[in-house]
């Protein structure tokens, strides 16, 4: 490529600055590529964490409320032991997912992570165990013990000769499994030995039918008392003491990865951040010194030509003025020659210019006659400018509050995110949510007056059910009427009908309405009537009992020149083009508006059609 024309110089500097940004962008991206997938494999270790503790808090609920109930005993079903499987499924699956990622390897944490896979296996089969030992052994009319109740009954239907000795048994028995103490099973040993020595006392057809059921009494207790043994719960022993050391063996292999993530994700961001930061040095220590280079090449002619041009002037494109020397081919050169010819047609001008100064004169005559006309005119145009000018300052500055403030809010969340609770990121988003409420309302309010300006807004009457209309207002505007427990009433006779555009109708109530509830304190009413007049046009109502208007703002309501936005009793902000579009659009259907209020009692609105 030859480089001897501005437009291939351009060209080759253009090619080269769309590299340098290409290698930057493509260093961008896999730089955020290897932050994200750092990020979301400590995202995933953060959710193994709250799994975990989700799991064994679910399990320590378990044992702790429903493991002794009977629905549970009787059919398993259990809320708990539900949300502890599911939860459980969850962390294997986020433990294979965490196993294949790529990045786990550099984290250096596999061992703790093989462990707590490991523990978590220990922990599932554990946990199980428990749970069907506690089903085996029954509460009360299930398992081992309902059955205990069933054998217990049979041996209450046997005359005894000594019944007191049966009742001590069951006195032992029933304190054991309540307390599951030592000293209750010792002592309910102890009077079983005295039942069972009375029972041989006696006759040989009564100890016949009794001591096969009595064996099986003592048999089924001794199973619930080998089970409590193994589960411990109690004692602290038994399969309860192992699942605990389990449950203490996960937390630390877990709470160990979360370190290591945490640590290595920092080390990785901050090992990230640092080459990026050189590579962007590098990029703009480059792009300045081929800036520098192709900018004084292609700038020094054009110098040369500026100085020779400044010559030019100071003489006065007289005869003496020299023409510029050609020394180039490319674009400065024939801009070269075209100022050269450009000087002499100057010369030949200004000839003419000075045989025409009479000429001139008398088109200066003219001139005085045209600017007295343009003066009479003088007093419409700065009206118009007047208003363009409060137009720009509404969208000037009513815009640039609302976009700062979301400039403020997404500045703050993008650099301390980490740093705020969820709370409080929910509180900026409803102030953002607000503001870009605030800036929907203005543009939306702008184009409506845009559309009035320019007869972009055409009127299509068509038969509407005035209650009807008024009803649906409150419909959509009840949300903002209940937060300030203002009272709506639709005083519009029923079957009322009304011939206008029924769009235009709709803007027009809704706006008024919306204005009242936002003047209106807390309790307040508002409501919208109508009735006809004696020459049949019909005049519609929006009254309320707010805050009212002050004599010296009811003269500017509907001017854009004068356009003001006053806050609501709840600090509510508006855009202060409603009213102006509400009597723009009603003049478009050939009727007025009129408003009369007073500070402190209310407002009242008249729509006449």
């Amino acid at each position: 490529m030859q480089f001897k024309t501005f437009k291939n110089k351009l060209l080759a500097t253009y090619l080269i600055f769309t590299g340098i940004i290409g290698v930057v962008a493509w260093f961008g991206y896999y730089f955020f590529k290897k932050s994200n997938d750092v990020t979301e494999l400590a995202d995933k270790i953060f959710r193994l964490m709250i799994d975990t503790q989700k799991a064994i808090r679910a399990g320590q609920d378990f044992f702790q409320y429903e493991a002794a109930k009977e629905e549970f005993l009787q059919n398993g079903e259990s809320n708990y032991l539900q949300l502890h499987e599911n939860t459980l499924y969850y962390i294997f699956e986020s433990l294979k997912e965490i196993e294949n990622t790529p990045e786990i390897e550099k984290f250096g944490f596999m061992e703790e992570l093989g462990i707590a896979s490991s523990a978590f296996i220990e922990y599932h089969g554990l946990f199980d165990k428990i749970v069907n030992k506690i089903k085996e052994r029954g509460a009360k009319n299930t398992g081992l013990e309902g059955e205990l109740r069933k054998i217990a009954s049979k041996l209450e239907s046997f005359p005894f000769m000594k019944r007191e000795s049966f009742l001590l048994v069951q006195r032992w028995e029933k304190e054991y499994l309540t307390h599951q103490d030592s000293l209750c099973l010792k002592n309910f040993y102890a009077a079983f030995q005295k039942l069972n020595s009375d029972v041989k006392k006696l006759s040989s057809e009564t100890k016949k039918n009794i001591l096969p059921i009595l064996v099986e009494y003592k048999t089924t207790f001794d199973k619930i008392v080998v089970i409590d043994d193994e589960l411990g719960l109690k004692s602290g022993k038994g399969l309860s003491n192992q699942l605990r050391n389990t449950i203490i063996q996960i937390e630390e292999a877990v709470g160990i990865v979360m370190d290591k993530a945490s640590l290595s994700r920092q080390s990785n961001n901050k090992r990230l951040q640092l080459t990026f930061s050189r590579l962007l040095v590098v990029t703009i220590v480059i792009s300045i010194i081929l800036s520098y280079t192709v900018a004084s090449d292609i700038t020094r002619p054009i110098t040369q030509l500026a100085t020779m041009i400044d010559v030019i002037i100071l003489r006065k494109f007289d005869e003496r003025t020299p023409l510029i020397e050609v020394k180039s081919k490319d674009e400065i050169g024939q801009l070269t020659a075209n100022l050269n010819l450009m000087i002499q047609k100057l010369r030949e001008y200004i000839k003419q210019l000075s045989e025409k100064s009479e000429e001139l004169s008398l088109q200066n005559e003219q001139l005085k006659i045209v600017n007295k006309k343009l003066s009479e005119s003088e007093a419409n145009l700065r009206e118009l400018n007047h208003i363009k000018n409060r137009f720009f300052s509404i969208i000037s500055h009513d815009l640039r509050g609302p976009f700062n403030t979301l400039r403020g809010f997404l500045n703050i969340l993008s650099s301390h995110a980490e740093g705020f609770s969820p709370s409080e990121i929910k509180a900026l988003t409803a102030e953002m949510l607000i503001a870009v409420n605030n800036v929907y309302n203005l543009t939306n309010n702008l184009l409506q007056w845009s559309l009035t300006q320019t007869d972009g807004i055409k009127v299509n009457p068509t038969e509407v059910d005035l209650h009807k209309a008024v009803s649906e207002t409150f419909t959509i505007l009840s949300r903002q009427a209940q937060e300030k427990e203002i009272t709506l009433y639709n005083y519009v006779p029923e079957g009322e009908k009304l011939y206008t555009d029924p769009n235009i109708l709709d803007f027009v109530i809704r706006n008024l309405v919306a204005n009242a509830i936002k003047f209106t304190e807390i309790g307040g009413w508002i409501r919208v009537s109508s009735h006809r007049l004696e020459n049949g046009r019909l005049e519609i109502q929006v009254a309320d009992n707010g805050v009212g208007i002050e004599p010296e703002r009811l003269q500017k309501l509907f001017k854009i020149e004068e356009r003001t936005s006053t806050k609501g009793t709840l600090n509510e902000k508006g855009t202060g083009l409603g009213l102006i579009l509400c009597k723009e659009f009603l003049q478009k259907c050939n009727a007025s508006m009129s408003v009369e209020s007073t500070v402190g009692k209310g407002t009242t609105f008249k729509i006449l059609f």
